[in-house]
């Protein structure tokens, strides 16, 4: 599994950071890539992103774009998208939603073996379940709702 996660201030090369990311996400089981990171690290659109990704060989994508929610996309051209989940309190810090997001994905990857479009919904929605906690939580530590 892969999070680029590129922070342009902590990366002296863009442009040799991402051929490296794309040599690692072409042999990934799983490809996290947010829409900013699209925009750091391809200068496009996450869909376009997305759809690189998987042209390099990803076997699958989590796309996260915030207020928008996710997508995971396969190779096997399995789409599924949830939307981000209401709970009751203030959000009060979104950093780690993504990393929520890409942990509570591969909790399920480890856990069950079908991968077929019920399994990636299931996955996802999750997810984004952890991904609202954790939102509501000061300091980017993840919690489970």
């Amino acid at each position: 599994m892969l999070d680029a996660n590129p922070r342009p201030g902590l990366i002296h090369d863009l442009d040799r950071f991402a051929t490296n990311a794309n040599r690692a996400s072409a042999r990934a089981a799983l490809v996290k890539i947010g829409d900013e990171d699209a925009e750091i690290l391809y200068r496009s659109s996450l869909i376009d992103a997305e759809n690189q990704l998987l042209g390099l060989g990803a076997s699958a994508v989590l796309a996260t774009a915030g207020r928008h929610g996710a997508g995971i996309t396969t190779q096997d051209r399995i789409h599924v998208h949830e939307s981000i989940v209401s709970l009751p309190g203030p959000i009060v810090d979104t950093m780690g939603a993504g990393d929520a997001t890409l942990s509570a994905v591969a909790a399920a990857l480890l856990t069950e073996d079908a991968r077929d479009e019920d399994f990636w919904r299931r996955a996802l929605s999750r997810a984004m379940e952890i991904a609202a906690a954790t939102c509501r939580a000061e300091g980017a530590l993840l919690r489970l709702p």
